[in-house]
């Protein structure tokens, strides 16, 4: 289970839409099962895979680490799509320890999101549940 705070998910949301018609892409940071931060990473990809540049991927996990956090999950947005993993979303996932959250965004109302959670391991991807936590402090 992760817990995500009101705060973390309007981020979420706010970045995969300023992201469209492209992909979003960021890390979850907390403590334990608690997403407390996002970290935004450089989306290089085209409109429909993420790819981040390994000095974002770098720097981002750095200032999670100097942060006393952890990174829990990794996010990439949906635009027009599931909250399933793509076939390609799973090989990526399977070399991570990090949960997958997708954000599918409908480009003509983002505040029609919907979210999933998934682990991933030997190729397999498995729904794991969240929760909603009521924002406590801004992000």
């Amino acid at each position: 289970m992760i817990i995500l705070p009101a705060g973390v998910i309007e981020k979420m949301v706010a970045t995969a839409s300023r992201a469209l018609p492209r992909e979003a892409v960021g890390f979850l940071a907390g403590r334990e099962a608690t997403a407390e931060s996002v970290v935004e990473l450089d989306h290089i990809g085209d409109d429909r895979r993420f790819l981040v540049t390994p000095q974002s991927q770098f720097l981002a996990e750095r200032q999670i680490r100097q942060r006393g956090l952890s990174i829990l999950a990794l996010f990439h947005s949906h635009p027009d799509g599931g909250t399933h993993l793509s076939p390609e979303d799973i090989a990526f996932a399977a070399r991570q320890s990090w949960l997958q959250v997708v954000v599918a965004i409908p480009s003509a109302d983002p505040s029609g999101y919907r979210l999933g959670v998934w682990r991933v391991q030997e190729r397999r991807a498995t729904p794991v549940e969240w929760m909603r936590e009521p924002a406590t402090s801004p992000i």
